[in-house]
């Protein structure tokens, strides 16, 4: 049963319809008000450039420094930033235990498919040349970011390269040609997303190529391979069948896979954690997820 705290929120909450503000003042409104949110008390932040990228460091004062989260923010592929996701990040930090490593990765539609994602494997890189090992790197992300990860363990794969421990994705945007079938059948009871702004950020981000592409839209990807996921996601959002759809795929390519859909909630309700119970009871089962994952065997 919803919290009364959730009813009051998502009386709040206005839905993402296409604008004509400019998006370069859209950032910064979404950045000015994010500012003003607290992050949790004993929270250490350092800014940082890896291999080129800027980055911020969020970790609890406790936080083992000897493994890592790297956490890809949302934001539609063209918003969202360090500002964004400081205060999501420090409860992160403060559930797994682990510092949080937030890069700034560069946004469509000025730097269009596939630089974010180049950013997001060029950090990882960068952990790997500082010291850190594949098993002690943890990779997430919200959203569009959720999708930049799996691409990235994608391309890592691809690569050959060693992959991350594992992965945690919130909320993901996996299809970007927006055919999973909630996308209609939620469109009513969905309180944040639409379709129209949906298209409008899959348009900027794939910037003429086809988005079903794999890299674009991880959903249509080949899965096997790919580390233990954790997936939670909203079980009113027109995204939910993105990540039923990909978490069928993965548990079929032989993927450990584990999905949690939080009945009631809504698109990356992780964010209203201030104030929403069910945001802090998620980001405390996924910390839960990822000690259990650090745990030597």
């Amino acid at each position: 049963m919803a919290s009364a705290e959730s009813k009051h929120v998502r009386d709040t909450l206005v839905r993402d319809l296409p604008s004509n503000t400019p998006l370069s003042v859209q950032r910064k409104e979404w950045e000015d008000a994010a500012v003003q949110a607290e992050m949790l008390p004993n929270t250490v932040t350092e800014a940082i450039t890896a291999d080129g990228i800027p980055c911020l460091w969020v970790r609890d004062a406790a936080a083992n420094q000897n493994k890592v989260f790297l956490f890809v923010h949302g934001g539609g592929f063209n918003s969202g930033s360090d500002k964004t996701h400081r205060e999501l990040a420090s409860r992160l930090s403060n559930a797994t235990a682990i510092p949080v490593l937030l890069p700034d990765y560069r946004l469509a539609p000025e730097n269009p498919y596939p630089f974010g994602l180049n950013d997001v494997v060029r950090v990882y890189h960068w952990l790997l040349s500082q010291g850190w090992l594949p098993q002690e790197i943890v990779i997430g992300g919200d959203s569009a970011g959720a999708n930049l990860a799996v691409s990235a363990l994608l391309s890592l794969r691809d690569n050959g390269d060693k992959l991350p421990l594992t992965a945690v994705l919130l909320s993901p945007w996996l299809d970007l040609t927006l055919s999973g079938e909630t996308i209609t059948t939620n469109a009513e009871i969905d309180p944040t997303t639409t379709r129209e702004s949906l298209h409008v950020a899959a348009q900027y981000y794939a910037f003429g190529k086809d988005t079903s592409l794999p890299l674009i839209s991880p959903v249509f990807a080949e899965l096997q391979g790919l580390p233990p996921m954790y997936i939670q996601v909203g079980g009113d959002e027109i995204l939910l069948s993105d990540s039923t759809r990909f978490a069928d795929k993965a548990k079929a390519a032989g993927v450990d896979v584990q999905l949690d859909v939080w009945q009631g909630m809504w698109h990356t309700w992780h964010s209203w954690a201030a104030t929403l119970p069910e945001a802090r009871e998620a980001i405390e089962a996924l910390g839960q997820y990822v000690k259990l994952k650090l745990e030597p065997s």
